[in-house]
């Protein structure tokens, strides 16, 4: 679950595969909201920096774009924080110091 700064909750799924910065090296789907999209590596070798590109928005609930770490935890679970986030018009929303976060368990 991620709990945003609002403190409203959503599940996240992640499914985040092998690759290079700058590629493509996942999914990411928030069944609630009916949105959907890829993850990009935006940097590694510590907590894995990923945009987060909304392609399935229906429902215009999700951001365009968002900006999250994920750091696996010695407990196999990840933690997840979204540092930013791009509108649908463009607007770039910076986290103070975070929009969300929440911890995930490894599927």
């Amino acid at each position: 679950m991620v709990t945003q700064s609002n403190n409203a909750t959503y599940q996240l799924t992640l499914k985040i595969g092998a690759g290079s910065v700058g590629t493509g090296v996942g999914s990411w789907q928030v069944p609630i909201f009916s949105c959907s999209g890829v993850l990009v590596l935006e940097s590694g070798g510590g907590p894995l920096v990923l945009r987060q590109n909304t392609t399935y928005n229906p429902s215009l609930q999700c951001f365009s774009k968002f900006e999250v770490t994920v750091t696996l935890q010695e407990s196999s679970r990840l933690t997840y924080q979204i540092l930013g986030a791009t509108t649908t018009n463009g607007q770039f929303i910076n986290g103070n110091p975070v929009l969300g976060s929440g911890t995930l368990t490894r599927l």
